[in-house]
């Protein structure tokens, strides 16, 4: 869009930025983790846009002032992709909300802005010579999903979501990701990023290899 690439949200690095922990209820999000299929899953979350608790979220936001400018949810993530694109690390931060939450594959959660930006600085450092290619991208009300392909080089000390440290390896890393973008008064409020986990930590080498029978 984390420290475990694969669990980073950068999910706009296809390197991310885990989730929650499943209540007895769980929400759309937290279902799709469980391995709902993304496109009913993104249906979930479009209808859950208008719960109370997120109108309640609206009208805090809201109260005492005019909505803030640009603050279209496609120009505010596609600018958001520039900052990570050129990565500028303050671009990228401005564009987060002061309680942002920063979820990816691995148990990866990173909650308010200091969090979030030691993620992002950690997934910038391990990584080098991205590549960068937007397939898909599908806007629904608030919610922006985008569908990206990263070819990135392992050049930095890498950390996965279990805390375990792994050098550069200079690996190629290539990675398809789906970020899904909650966007309210210009400010990106949650970011959530799925990818396979288990094919990148193979890219790096903490996971032999399949081998097929020939």
């Amino acid at each position: 869009t984390a420290a475990d690439p694969a669990t980073a949200v950068d999910v706009r690095t296809g390197h991310p930025p885990g989730r929650p922990t499943r209540d007895a209820v769980e929400t759309p999000t937290q279902q799709a983790q469980s391995g709902l299929n993304i496109v009913e899953a993104v249906k979930q979350l479009g209808a859950a846009r208008n719960s109370p608790a997120l109108r309640a979220a609206r009208a805090v936001r809201t109260a005492g002032g005019a909505k803030m400018p640009n603050s279209d949810p496609q120009a505010v993530v596609a600018a958001s992709d520039k900052a990570y694109e050129a990565r500028d690390i303050d671009g990228v931060m401005a564009l987060y909300a002061d309680d942002i939450v920063v979820r990816a594959p691995g148990g990866i959660r990173a909650e308010g802005k200091e969090a979030v930006r030691d993620l992002v600085v950690r997934i910038f450092s391990a990584y080098s010579e991205d590549q960068m290619e937007l397939l898909r991208r599908f806007v629904d009300g608030e919610y922006v999903i985008s569908e990206w392909r990263a070819v990135s080089v392992h050049t930095g000390e890498l950390t996965l979501a279990t805390g375990e440290h792994v050098p550069p390896t200079r690996k190629t890393i290539t990675q398809e990701s789906v970020i899904i973008n909650h966007v309210v008064n210009g400010k990106i409020l949650e970011e959530t990023s799925y990818f396979d986990r288990h094919a990148f930590l193979q890219q790096i080498g903490q996971i032999p290899q399949s081998t097929h029978a020939g």
